[in-house]
């Protein structure tokens, strides 16, 4: 995926709005008027920066170590992940953001619908699940979601061979319910990330499986941008 001139200089203006304290949704509409930015492009900025306060706080949560997680209780925010999972699997691009989480460039989820790659994805966060042994297992999917009693009950199922003591929640209020659970939480939600105690990136973890990978690595992105600009300046 190439990143256009005109979308490293929208990177680069918001990094610098959001450090100077204007609210995300402002920040977004600035540099998308400004640089005639399409739909994808501001999800990209939305999902992939965040202020130095907030990389600090979920940096600091952010578990290195998978063998720490062993014998510990692990609750899965389930769409969010999943949708990532199938992204790799897709081969689209992913986000390494500036706080150090991978995500996808765009979720919907109202939109999702369970398919064979719903499956994929399923069987592979399973199997690394199995991996790195919590002792415990709650996956939460989101109620209103379309079909998330039927991926539920899938989920259900497959995990009875993991050996893991596990449950699967379907929630109205799925961040809520995802706080309130667990020792280690799965997520790329920068609301439940800031407030969880620690943080599992589990497509961090599956990336490494997928040599082919394109990965948007976004504070390197706007380092080469400054250390552009700067270079220019002379």
């Amino acid at each position: 995926m190439i990143i256009l001139e005109r979308l490293r200089n929208a990177i680069i203006d918001a990094k610098f709005l959001l450090d100077r304290g204007y609210p995300k949704s402002t920040v977004i509409g600035i540099v998308a008027q400004r640089y005639s930015l399409t739909k994808p492009e501001r999800s990209l900025i939305y999902r992939a920066l965040h202020t130095n306060h907030e990389i600090s706080i979920i940096k600091n949560k952010l578990i290195r170590d998978v063998d720490k997680v062993r014998d510990h209780s692990l609750v899965i925010d389930g769409f969010n992940v999943l949708i990532t999972l199938e992204s790799l699997i897709r081969g689209e691009p992913i986000l390494l953001c500036d706080d150090g989480v991978f995500r996808d460039i765009s979720s919907s989820f109202r939109k999702y619908r369970i398919t064979e790659l719903t499956l994929t994805a399923l069987n592979l966060l399973l199997e690394i699940i199995s991996i790195i042994v919590p002792s415990e297992v709650i996956v939460v999917y989101d109620s209103p979601v379309s079909h998330s009693g039927d991926l539920a009950m899938k989920t259900r199922s497959l995990m009875k061979n993991l050996n893991i003591e596990s449950k699967v929640i379907v929630s109205r209020t799925p961040d809520t319910t995802i706080l309130s659970l667990g020792e280690i939480t799965a997520s790329s939600d920068t609301v439940i990330l800031l407030r969880a105690r620690h943080i599992l990136d589990i497509p961090g973890i599956a990336i490494s499986r997928f040599p082919n990978a394109t990965i948007i690595n976004i504070t390197r992105l706007y380092a080469e941008a400054i250390r552009d600009f700067f270079d220019h300046s002379k």
